[in-house]
């Protein structure tokens, strides 16, 4: 390989590491802010359900919480996902760029070979993607939160 390819190796190196740190920020950020959702919506569904029943206007506000923090971490949820693969792709062009660099690309023929392996490993899993979960649990969230201020407000439940 010429001095120019080695040189070109670094950068694209360092580049391709820089965008796989910043995948992996984005989906920590997003684990931990749901984690905190999560402690969130048990507080409120606490509230909601400390005497025994879901009715009157002081079980309105924890399920208009819950709501909130649904909706805003299903939004999260998908804004750290455009990042999340704005960075993977990067990655990706960066890794390709640099496999160029090799005869054979083997880089390529290593991923092909692990990708096909996992598929025939999992394959029903495979094609489920993993923000779509994050997103239903966080929709979920805001449902409950739905269901519950229907119920405190329309339809009380007194549970003895």
């Amino acid at each position: 390989m010429s001095d120019a390819n080695m040189s070109l190796h670094g950068v694209l190196w360092k580049l391709c590491e820089e965008n796989y740190t910043q995948v992996r920020h984005h989906e920590t950020q997003r684990s931990v802010v749901v984690g905190v959702i999560l402690a969130v919506a048990v507080a409120a569904i606490g509230l909601i359900t400390f005497d025994h029943a879901i009715a009157g206007p002081t079980d309105i506000p924890p399920a208009l919480l819950l709501i909130v923090i649904g909706i805003f971490g299903a939004g999260f949820s998908m804004k750290h996902y455009e990042r999340l693969r704005l960075h993977a792709e990067r990655a990706r062009r960066y890794r390709n760029a640099l496999d160029r660099l090799f005869p054979g690309r083997p880089i390529k023929e290593l991923k092909i070979e692990a990708d096909l392996a996992i598929a025939a490993q999992f394959p029903w899993l495979n094609g489920l993607q993993l923000h779509y979960w994050w997103l239903v649990l966080n929709l979920a969230i805001a449902a409950l939160g739905g269901a519950l201020l229907y119920l405190s407000a329309f339809s009380p439940i007194v549970v003895t």
